[in-house]
């Protein structure tokens, strides 16, 4: 293609010819004047920008930007010391037929809010339209999925229940993580009768629960029926059933979590309040067929506390109580 030519749709052709060097001429080499590549182009891209507002530590953050279900990395950065406190603009090209995955880390695994400030991350478009906000509430890693023409809705949650300690007691718990939206999600579990702007719904009785999420414009949502139900004893080792000694507990708690056939080495562990922000994470190995390890509350007041279990194929949550 010559520099008067338009590129088109699909593969285009370009050739690279060296007509001099510095300006005096050719080198003595001329097999290697030429080049010619093969370049795709899509006219259907569009320019988005992935915006970070950064704590106090930004050389913990670092990301990667794939195509949906792709384990290709198509942009990848790491940002500085230099950035605390700041506005990062980092422009990208996608194509708007196509839906994306970003991935954001936290090398300390605390996220970038709320320890060190309350950094935060989105992607928007041309015209300002936000196509992702992401709160910067998270552990090791967090992933936000759109679609950069904004037809299809890719909002998605998961569910963690916290079932009821005796059948007479109300004190079952629903936390709702969502994420592939604008981020000002409200929360329902009567089916969208009520909406709140919490994700943690407390003292729950025994009972099958509609819950609804939508973000702040309203365009789309995510519903899934859940249930509080009764288990019989937290002391047994069963699939996914996580157990915390003591508990309640004055300081340090020892959590044991079965591991399965083809687990990850790892996992994360995350200690929330009641209003489910995120106050510590680790990762947990695996010892004896089991995610085994010790937990400190030490620097947090007496009172309630949720330990929430994070792998690439299940999570769940369990209360803790510091204190008596």
């Amino acid at each position: 293609i010559s520099q008067d030519e338009e590129f088109m749709e699909g593969v285009n052709e370009l050739s690279f010819n060296l007509t001099s060097v510095n300006n005096s001429g050719l080198d003595n080499n001329e097999l290697n004047d030429n080049v010619a590549i093969e370049a795709p182009f899509d006219m259907n891209i569009v320019p988005v920008s992935l915006v970070f507002n950064t704590d106090g530590l930004p050389e913990e953050t670092s990301w990667e930007f794939r195509e949906e279900n792709s384990t290709d990395i198509l942009f990848s950065g790491q940002l500085d010391e230099d950035a605390r406190f700041s506005e990062i603009v980092i422009p990208l090209c996608v194509s708007e037929n196509l839906c994306y995955t970003l991935t954001v880390f936290d090398s300390f695994g605390d996220g970038i809010c709320c320890n060190t400030g309350n950094g935060n991350f989105s992607i928007v478009d041309l015209v300002g339209n936000v196509l992702v906000m992401n709160g910067g509430e998270f552990g090791v890693s967090t992933e936000e999925t759109f679609c950069a023409d904004m037809a299809g809705c890719t909002l998605t949650a998961s569910v963690d229940v916290t079932n009821v300690s005796d059948m007479s007691n109300t004190d079952g718990i629903i936390m709702i993580t969502a994420s592939n939206g604008d981020g000002n999600f409200m929360y329902s579990i009567d089916g969208g009768i009520t909406f709140v702007d919490s994700n943690v719904f407390n003292n729950l009785p025994v009972g099958d629960y509609q819950v609804v999420v939508i973000d702040g414009e309203g365009r789309c949502s995510y519903e899934e029926v859940v249930s509080v139900s009764f288990s019989t004893s937290i002391e047994n080792l069963t699939e996914h059933a996580l157990v915390i000694r003591p508990n309640p507990t004055d300081g340090v708690i020892q959590v044991q979590l079965p591991a399965q056939n083809g687990s990850q080495s790892f996992i994360e562990f995350q200690v929330l309040n009641m209003k489910g922000q995120i106050l510590q994470a680790s990762k947990i190995g695996i010892f004896d067929d089991t995610y085994t390890g010790s937990i400190s509350l030490y620097s947090y007041p007496d009172g309630q506390y949720l330990i929430r279990y994070i792998s690439k194929d299940f999570s769940g949550i369990a209360r803790v109580i510091k204190g008596n």
